[in-house]
């Protein structure tokens, strides 16, 4: 709330104020930008009255999983999350973020809404929450440090744990972007620079975020069949780190799942028992019944080497093409309840795909998923660039 000289009284709403108690019918006086009474409180000579008779009145919410990057950048706004009570978001989720990053064009895919051409004036953590700061956002801002971007900036592209330095450079990363702001490290290992991390580093990663007071959050693995197993990894990270973990979304494990129901409650359950033994385990789940990503996430990493020629050159390939259609992403696993539930949010280059099914190009264009998806990421290229991010979504 913006800082008056005037005091502001919130009367008459049902006040919840987050502490797990019953809500009650009371006032709440603000002064100076802090709320100075709760309850029944004494009305000043002079103050901004506001009527909440038939209102909640809580404290402002925490977006724990955020991907408003660069969003809250570009527009600082944040209309979408004020207009829903939202005062606290936490970024760098899944393994993506803006930072740190060392040529920029490498991490372009790995930065949620981010467009060609947008400026990207730093380098470090420090240096992109202090342009963030500058832009003066509408809401508070935590951000954790994306293993994507530390991969990115060590390894690059490849889909292969890392060795003892090439996780020590990491490491120097994380303990330097903690240092500046950051709040913790976070994983997206269904992600293509991040299919390939073992446990070794990711414990490690797990234990300097730990030492230096920090969390670990993560997207985890997914793999097909496998929905015990991802939820065991993230907890064997955080139990042999010391880490205290937030699994992100967890809800996800029901697409890897015959049982989607059972996949669900075991890892609730999974979580459970670790906090009987004395782990902290958190999750957030998604409040809605979609899931959304780059489409270029349907792909090996490897696919976006080299130059704009040599990608398009290689998505035309029909013998490459073959290699490719093997490689098990996070958009061939929403695809497993079919390829009409997956539909492109956005199509620049083409919005006239917008809106439209795979499954529905796919018959258009007589040809199959993955052939479709090749065509729209090369159609979507434009010159001295690499393909822009389509959005796909399961609903």
């Amino acid at each position: 709330m913006a800082r008056t000289n005037t005091p502001i009284l919130i009367s008459g709403g049902t006040i919840v104020d987050g502490r797990g108690g019953e809500p009650f019918v009371g006032d709440l006086l603000v002064r100076d930008g802090r709320i100075a009474e709760i309850g029944v409180v004494s009305k000043p000579e002079e103050v901004t009255l506001i009527d909440a008779r038939g209102l909640m009145v809580t404290p402002g919410f925490v977006d724990i999983h955020s991907h408003s990057d660069f969003t809250l950048y570009n527009d600082p706004r944040s209309i979408s999350q004020v207009t829903q009570g939202v005062t606290l978001e936490i970024v760098g989720n899944c393994g993506h973020g803006c930072a740190p990053i060392t040529t920029p064009e490498l991490f372009h895919r790995n930065i949620y809404g981010y467009e060609p051409g947008m400026e990207m004036p730093w380098r470090t953590v420090g240096q992109y929450l202090d342009a963030l700061e500058a832009r003066k956002p509408a809401v508070n801002v935590i951000t954790l440090v994306p293993n994507g971007n530390l991969r990115i900036a060590v390894i690059g592209d490849v889909n292969r744990p890392a060795t003892s330095s090439e996780i020590n450079q990491m490491g120097l990363l994380l303990r330097q972007g903690i240092e500046e702001g950051g709040w913790g490290y976070s994983t997206g290992l269904e992600y293509g620079p991040e299919v390939g991390c073992g446990d070794e580093e990711i414990t490690e990663l797990c234990r300097i975020a730990a030492r230096a007071g920090g969390f670990y959050a993560t997207h985890t693995r997914n793999r097909d069949g496998e929905a015990r197993e991802t939820i065991e990894e993230a907890i064997r990270a955080s139990e042999r780190s010391g880490a205290p973990l937030q699994i992100s979304h967890i809800s996800s494990v029901s697409r890897i799942a015959k049982d989607r129901r059972w996949a669900i409650e075991q890892a609730i359950e999974q979580v459970e028992r670790a906090r009987n033994r004395g782990m902290t385990v958190c999750y957030d789940m998604h409040t809605r019944t979609f899931g959304m990503t780059n489409l270029s996430n349907a792909l090996p990493p490897w696919a976006f080497d080299g130059t704009t020629s040599e990608i398009v050159a290689r998505l035309e390939d029909r013998a490459t093409r073959d290699k490719m259609r093997t490689y098990f992403s996070i958009v061939t696993s929403l695809a497993q309840m079919g390829w009409d539930r997956v539909l492109l949010f956005n199509c620049p280059a083409h919005p006239e795909l917008s809106r439209k099914s795979i499954a529905e190009l796919a018959q258009l264009w007589e040809v199959d998923a993955f052939d479709t998806i090749c065509r729209i990421l090369v159609q979507e290229i434009e010159p001295a660039q690499r393909p822009h991010p389509c959005l796909c979504l399961q609903s």
